[in-house]
């Protein structure tokens, strides 16, 4: 029997610039959340410098890393 508990959800990878510096950040989001192909706004803290920002994202952010790195 399968456990459906334990499947984790598809992740979204999408960048976007911090409001306050304008430097590229890279998101990693849950799959749609809700209707599906509404973005709803999430909040994450700049990498760089460290302010809170508001994006529409396609479901909750999970990780925040600046872009470009492996």
């Amino acid at each position: 029997m399968l456990n459906t508990a334990s499947l984790t959800p598809s992740h979204v990878r999408i960048n976007v610039a911090c409001t306050s510096c304008s430097r590229v950040v890279e998101l990693t989001c849950e799959g749609v959340s809700g209707v599906a192909g509404y973005e709803t706004y999430h909040e994450y803290f700049c990498p760089y410098c460290r302010k809170l920002n508001q994006p529409r994202t396609p479901g909750h952010i999970l990780l925040v890393r600046a872009a470009g790195l492996e």
